[in-house]
């Protein structure tokens, strides 16, 4: 029985360190986002060993633990000095084939965000768009072919402003928009990567990234990116993204978001995200509920910082 415990242990151990990796091979750095499930099974493992008293075992698993829970675990830092007001951002991946559009619409009027992701929205969102002018009265619509497409909400009005012309290009799929907020003009930026479910997917999710990073350096106002990236936060091409983005994360609470798969808790990743420029701070994120999507919604509370 000894053996089976060590084995898997090394298993365990393999898949926690393999991560570490991620940029030299599509596959490890797939295996770098599950660190919340590595997390579970070598706390359950660390549980059974001590009832079956292997102590020496259980050094073993609990390294597993603490190696884990550093990665996975946020220490919130506290938002600092902000700007009344505060705004409220929602994203959502509606899921291309989610019929469900009513729970989603629905959903948004009673969440009231100032800002709003909507990603692999179809032809029959047109409508349901336009009966939302009431609460979002500007709105920045692609849809491609009738099929596939993303939009941007505001409840603040967007300025006319070309920040493709004046700062470049965002990457596949984005959508950049600056509006004009009580606190002044804020850049929202909708990013949607490709799965990499293949080598040649993950390198063009990777060079989305890059191109969005040089978006992000060049922007002059307060910019808050919000989508479906793809990715966790626990890929080694996540953290060299937020390093040359100059972006942040949240950092408002302790354990991650579950934002995918939907009702599939022991697959539960964070591949949703918001990222924020320096002279934002975030007070509150949390996940929605069930939308009918494959996704959950994200929601942000955010201001300017007091010194922006």
């Amino acid at each position: 029985m000894g053996c089976v415990w060590l084995l898997i242990i090394a298993v365990l151990a393999a898949m926690s360190l393999a991560g570490f990796w991620g940029r030299e091979h599509w596959r490890l750095d797939t295996l770098s986002h599950f660190r919340l499930q590595y997390l579970t099974a070598a706390s359950v493992l660390s549980l059974l060993l001590i009832w079956r008293r292997r102590w020496l075992l259980l050094l073993l698993a609990l390294a597993l633990v603490l190696l884990n829970a550093v990665i996975v675990l946020d220490w919130p830092r506290g938002p600092g000095l902000w700007r009344e007001p505060a705004l409220k951002a929602v994203s959502i991946n509606v899921y291309s084939q989610n019929e469900q559009v009513g729970r989603i619409v629905d959903y948004l009027r009673k969440e009231r965000p100032d800002f709003v992701a909507l990603i692999e929205i179809t032809g029959k969102w047109e409508s349901e768009l336009e009966n939302l002018r009431d609460l979002y009265p500007f709105q920045d619509v692609r849809i491609y072919g009738h099929n596939f497409g993303s939009a941007i909400l505001s409840s603040h009005p967007m300025t006319e402003r070309s920040l493709q012309r004046e700062i470049g290009y965002a990457g596949p799929g984005s959508i950049a928009r600056e509006v004009q907020t009580p606190s002044g003009h804020l850049i929202l930026l909708l990013a949607h990567p490709l799965s990499p479910i293949t080598e040649k997917a993950w390198g063009w999710r990777n060079s989305a990234f890059d191109t969005i990073a040089e978006f992000t350096q060049k922007a002059d106002e307060p910019l808050l990116l919000m989508g479906d990236l793809n990715c966790t936060q626990w890929s080694p091409m996540f953290q060299d993204f937020l390093a040359d983005s100059g972006l942040h994360e949240p950092n408002a609470r302790t354990l991650p978001r579950r934002t995918w798969p939907a009702g599939q808790p022991w697959l539960w990743i964070p591949i949703d995200h918001f990222l924020l420029s320096p002279d934002l701070t975030a007070l509150a994120e949390w996940t929605g509920p069930s939308v009918g999507s494959d996704h959950y919604p994200i929601v942000l509370i955010f201001a300017f910082s007091a010194d922006t």
